[in-house]
């Protein structure tokens, strides 16, 4: 046990460091930049990538409170190159030091800019492009990049760039099809959203009062994420937002505005009666507070109320103010705002009850991951236990129990601490991510198939409670219970389960701390079972006594362990490039089963044991050194896909492009977030979605299926995942064909897709 505490706690001390240096540190390029062209439809492109350093951010249209908003300029010739810029991708809230607020990107994004038709072939001879950024995390650095670029045959040639080391960006056109499915659209004003504008006390001072009804009741869950975001609204400068909420569901929006027409050219005065001279703009980037994809609204205001300020004061002060959250870093995490003192102790108490009813979802969940079908491989282990204790002092049962339990946790923590670190790294993380490395896939592969020869006597092998199941005992121990632990809780991560999506999305979106809690409180429900017949002894009478009938059920349980091996091969051929992976891995089992094999019917030599041994050790090695991946996208010739059309529908590779396509299409779409790995989604397949009865109600609503394959690593999977409520697969969304998004959760009927559709 020292040595496993030693490994956690030299892992959490790495992290510490790692921390600590990434806070102080700069890199050396905070951004690196490229540039694409890009056709969609008749429609041509200019795109310029942007990629920041984990944790660095760079700005949007409108910076905050500080910074500096990126900036690109086009020019042929010494004269400027009027390209159309579309909306840039939605910003997140960040509250820097000093509570200053800003808006800005983070990691990856694009900038595109439609080319007129006229100006096309003009790009066929060298242009310039300048662009001028500030990134910025614990400092901020100014960064630049000028270059001549050329379009020949449909292709962006960078012929000249300073500085050179940074353009280092070319997307392939999946991927730009997929930035600019993202792009925010134009849509109407809400009509629920009701926004007033008020003179203030202050001189030159404005105040914009808002009111969303029933957001509570949509949105049960809101914690104070941005709505709007505003654009750059001259004459109006924009102040910090502020929401409340009174004993009903609606919600109530206040913000300060100061009047700044007095620098326009020409200068525009405050009227004093209220009415502007012409109707003014006020732009916003809106956040649907049920997770829909933001968009650009816009409302036209021509006057301002005088004399009501005092009573909507009054009204306000009734109401509870809603601490603010901003955009989660690489390095950080979503904290509240800050409030004041009086609010504090509300909002510590509404912060604590949200965490504690995700703790609750996550035991829950945790729990019923015991009695979903990817569990079964695991029956063999945990019932051996069951039995072999069956008759002890309810004192060493406790025991035994409490080393299996202290596997699951450990093995939680494990997951746990897998998750800020990838967060950390500005990765995205999902449910069963593990699963998607080839290696991590080949080395359960081979335990799983070791265990199997064990479990058909061609060797002997510790098993919970340590007993050899040759019919051999020997000294009790609780190792092998505490590794029981652990591969449980392995084998249980390609199964999602009810309330365990809920509790996993939320932990993903929260910092280190929250995400390990949640993650052992998972662990903790999946340990239920066990505190059970620890805290209640009497409940091992409901099992059969030990006897003769275990070694025939342990041959069909070994059965389920081969299964589940058989199908990790599968898994890992679909992780892996080509054939010869696959094969290096058959010939893995195989040289392992002759070992074991040779070891116990032909020799018992140590000398022939050790170099039969070595060939299935070498080729193992081999296995894990050599490379067997080199994509991590999902590609129209998935072999997921291909299987799944055979089933006789017709899938599509699942894209944003193709969601908007169909929403402006308006057309019904049934969206399938899988991957080769996950035992819920076989399930939900053979039960629902492959069913006679789905396929008669797809033809009769003519429903356009999209498949998104997650087997292997796919950033923009995950991503769009999270922000849509879901942690990993299965997660299955409909979308109407008015472009309502409504997600189904992981497990499915019929009766819900055909609901979520509607008539």
């Amino acid at each position: 046990m020292s040595t496993i505490w030693t490994l956690v706690l030299s892992v959490l001390i790495s992290m510490g460091l790692a921390l600590g240096q990434d806070q102080k540190s700069v890199p050396e390029i905070p951004v690196k930049v490229g540039a694409s062209f890009f056709q969609i439809g008749s429609d041509h492109f200019l795109v310029a990538h942007f990629e920041n350093f984990p944790g660095w951010h760079t700005y949007w249209h409108n910076p905050g409170d500080a910074g500096l908003p990126t900036k690109i300029a086009f020019s042929q010739q010494g004269k400027a190159l009027l390209l159309t810029e579309q909306e840039r991708i939605a910003p997140k809230k960040y509250i820097e030091e000093g509570d200053l607020w800003a808006y800005g990107h983070e990691g990856a994004y694009s900038i595109f800019f439609k080319i007129p038709s006229d100006t096309a072939r003009a790009l066929e001879t060298p242009f310039a492009v300048k662009a001028s950024w500030l990134a910025c995390k614990h400092i901020c650095i100014p960064g630049h990049w000028e270059a001549d670029l050329q379009l020949a045959q449909s292709k962006l040639e960078i012929v000249k760039s300073s500085p050179e080391n940074i353009a280092q960006i070319d997307l392939s056109s999946e991927e730009m099809q997929a930035r600019f499915a993202m792009l925010p659209k134009v849509a109407p004003w809400p009509p629920s959203l009701d926004l007033t504008l008020h003179e203030g006390t202050k001189e030159k001072e404005l105040i914009l009062f808002l009111n969303f009804p029933r957001v509570y009741e949509m949105a049960p869950n809101y914690i104070g994420k941005p709505l709007l975001i505003p654009f750059p609204n001259a004459p109006f400068n924009f102040g910090h937002d502020q929401w409340y909420r009174g004993k009903g569901p609606d919600l109530f929006g206040k913000t300060v505005l100061e009047w700044d027409g007095q620098y326009q050219d020409p200068p525009l005065a405050l009227p004093t009666n209220g009415r502007f001279a012409k109707a003014l703009s006020l732009k916003f980037i809106f956040y649907p507070p049920t997770g829909e994809a933001p968009v650009v609204i816009e409302k036209m205001v021509d006057h301002f109320q005088k004399g009501q300020l005092k009573e909507l004061d009054s009204f306000y002060a009734l109401l509870h103010k809603i601490p603010q959250v901003h955009a989660a870093s690489a390095a950080e995490d979503q904290k509240d705002a800050a409030i004041p003192p009086q609010d504090e102790a509300s909002a510590s108490d509404e912060g604590e009850q949200g965490l504690l009813w995700i703790v609750l979802l996550a035991i829950l969940g945790g729990f019923i991951l015991n009695f979903m079908p990817c569990v079964l491989p695991v029956i063999s282990l945990k019932l051996f236990g069951l039995l072999k204790h069956s008759a002890d002092a309810p004192a060493k049962l406790w025991r035994h129990n409490m080393a299996y339990v202290f596997g699951i946790l450990i093995s939680f923590l494990a997951l746990g601490l897998l998750a800020v670190f990838f967060k950390i790294s500005g990765q995205t993380v999902g449910w069963g991510l593990q699963l998607q490395s080839p290696r991590f896939v080949a080395i359960m592969c081979i335990l799983l198939f070791v265990l199997t020869l064990n479990l058909y006597g061609l060797f002997e092998f510790m098993v919970p409670g340590g007993k050899i199941l040759g019919n051999v005992s020997i000294k009790e121990g609780f190792i092998g219970d505490f590794l029981s632990g652990i591969l449980a809780t392995v084998l249980s991560t390609p199964c999602s389960a009810p309330f365990l999506g809920t509790a996993i999305t939320f932990a993903f979106t929260r910092g280190p701390l929250e995400i390990i809690f949640i993650f052992l409180s998972v662990g903790l429900g999946f340990s239920v079972p066990f505190f059970i017949t620890s805290i209640f002894p009497g409940s091992m009478k409901l099992l059969p006594k030990p006897g003769h009938w275990m070694e025939h059920l342990k041959k069909f349980l070994g059965l389920t362990l081969l299964l589940t091996a058989v199908w990790l091969l599968d898994v890992f051929q679909a992780l892996t490039d080509g054939t010869l992976p696959t094969t290096k891995l058959a010939i893995t089992l195989t040289l392992t089963f002759f070992a074991f094999y040779f070891q116990k019917n032909i020799s018992k030599k140590f000398l022939w044991r050790a170099l039969i041994f070595a060939m299935p050790l070498l080729a193992f090695t081999h296995l894990l050194l050599w490379p067997n991946s080199t994509s991590s996208s999902v590609t129209p010739s998935s072999g997921l896909l291909t299987e799944k059309q055979a089933q006789g529908l017709n899938w599509i590779p699942w894209s944003e492009a193709e969601m908007e396509k169909a929403r402006e299409l308006k057309e019904n779409v049934f969206i399938d977030f899988t991957a080769q790995w996950c035992f819920t989604c076989k399930a939900n397949e053979q039960f629902v979605i492959e069913t006679e009865a789905f396929k008669q109600m797809a033809a009769e609503k003519k429903l356009k299926l999209l498949l998104a394959d997650w087997t292997k690593r796919d950033e923009i999977i995950g991503k769009w995942l999270l922000s849509h409520g879901a942690a990993g697969v299965p997660a299955y969304y409909v979308q109407r064909s008015d472009g309502q998004l409504k997600f189904l959760g992981e497990t499915i009927t019929l009766e819900e897709i055909t609901d979520a559709i509607g008539p």
